[in-house]
C-alpha cells in the first residue's frame, strides 16, 4: 500500500514545502529538513570539511544530509567521512543514501547490489537516518532501472528492497520521473520525491507535511 507522510526537502543552501495534491495533510508529526549533499563534488573535502559542513546545516536547522552518491570509486571514502562527522558532532545529525541514478548503471542484479552495499555497510552506524525503525533511502531518477528484471517495478523491488530485511529494510523514497498515477503500481516505493526547479517534497503517506 502506497501511503503518505510529506517531508520537504531542502537543497543545503535552500528549501521550500510546496503542497502536493495528494491527501491533506496531517499535524503534530515529526518534521525533517533535510539538504541533498553531492557526494560527486566533494573529491577534495577531508573529515573536517564534513564536520564543517554538518555543523552550519545543524545551526541552521537542517537535520540529515541526502548522500547524492554515483560511480566514482572515491565516493566511497568521502560517505564514510560524512557519515562518521555526523557522528562525532554531537548534534545528533543524520545521513541517508540518495542513489544518482543518471550515472549509477542498472541494468543486471549485480548493479543492485552495489546499491545495497551503501545500505548494509551504514546501517547500524549511529547517524543512519531511519523513519519508522526503517533506514531511509532514495534516488535521483531510476525509472528506467531494470537490475536485469522484466520491469522497473520488479527491478527495484526483487533486486533492492526485497533483498534488505532485518537492520537492513529500507524506507524506500525514490525520486522517479514519470506519471504519479504509476507509483501505487510500484510495491518498492514507500513514497515518492517530487523534485521541481530542486525543490523536494518526500510524500509518504499519513498525508504528514514537513
Amino acid at each position: 500500500m502506497f501511503f503518505a507522510l510529506s517531508l520537504a526537502i531542502a537543497l543545503f543552501s535552500m528549501g521550500w514545502s510546496l503542497p502536493l495534491p495528494y491527501k491533506t495533510p496531517q499535524v503534530g508529526r515529526e518534521k525533517f529538513v533535510v539538504a541533498h549533499h553531492m557526494v560527486g563534488n566533494t573529491f577534495p573535502y577531508t573529515y573536517d570539511t564534513w564536520l564543517a559542513d554538518v555543523n552550519l546545516a545543524h545551526a541552521n536547522g537542517i537535520d540529515a544530509f541526502a548522500l547524492n552518491v554515483g560511480t566514482d570509486p572515491w565516493q566511497k571514502d568521502r560517505v564514510k567521512d560524512a557519515f562518521d562527522a555526523a557522528r562525532d558532532s554531537g548534534t545528533g545529525f543524520k545521513m541517508f543514501m540518495s542513489f544518482d541514478m543518471a550515472v549509477n548503471p542498472c541494468a543486471g542484479p549485480s548493479d543492485a547490489e552495489a546499491l545495497r552495499e551503501y545500505i548494509t555497510t551504514y546501517a547500524s552506524h549511529p547517524a543512519q537516518f531511519r523513519y519508522n525503525g526503517k533506514i531511509f533511502a532514495s534516488t535521483f531518477a531510476g525509472e528506467i532501472c531494470t537490475f536485469g528484471a522484466a520491469t522497473t517495478e520488479q527491478g527495484w523491488k526483487e533486486q533492492f528492497t526485497d533483498q534488505l530485511t532485518g537492520e537492513n529494510a529500507a524506507l524506500f523514497v525514490p525520486s522517479f520521473f514519470m506519471d504519479p498515477a504509476r507509483f501505487k503500481s510500484f510495491s518498492a516505493m514507500d513514497g515518492a520525491f517530487n523534485v521541481r526547479f530542486m525543490l523536494y517534497v518526500w510524500r509518504l503517506a499519513d498525508g504528514t507535511v514537513a
